[in-house]
């Protein structure tokens, strides 16, 4: 039996083909089914996902780690380098417009450099 003013069509599907809703209710049951799936908390982890996620995490950080430990030991190559061709060089320590000579300056970024990757070293071992 019809209302009348309310127009009927046939229920999504999971209901019976024959059965007639009003298409608040159709849009209603829309909606609910939305907010099950988008409201719903998704599956917890498996102790098995944990440890592989854990793995990963580990294995991310010893690769940061060695990068560093790289950097680190190839800007302690470069300034002892450096240092050595400036201790044996007989040019003044400055440019000679009173700024400082380019070595002088270069060494400086790298003594920077250094303690910068030295401090992301220490930050990173000490989370290992």
């Amino acid at each position: 039996m019809a209302v009348a003013g309310v127009r009927l069509r046939f229920a999504p599907a999971g209901l019976p083909v024959g059965e007639l809703r009003s298409e608040g209710d159709v849009v209603l049951k829309e909606l609910q089914e939305r907010a099950k799936r988008y409201l719903s908390r998704p599956a917890p982890r498996t102790p098995e996902q944990t440890r592989t996620s854990a793995a990963d995490a580990r294995h991310d950080r010893a690769g940061a780690i060695a990068a560093l430990q790289q950097t680190v030991s190839r800007l302690q190559h470069e300034i002892a380098d450096l240092s050595r061709a400036t201790d044996g060089a007989t040019a003044p320590p400055t440019g000679g417009n009173g700024e400082p000579a380019p070595d002088a300056a270069r060494l400086s970024t790298l003594h920077a450099e250094l303690r910068r990757s030295q401090q992301d070293l220490a930050q990173y071992q000490g989370r290992v």
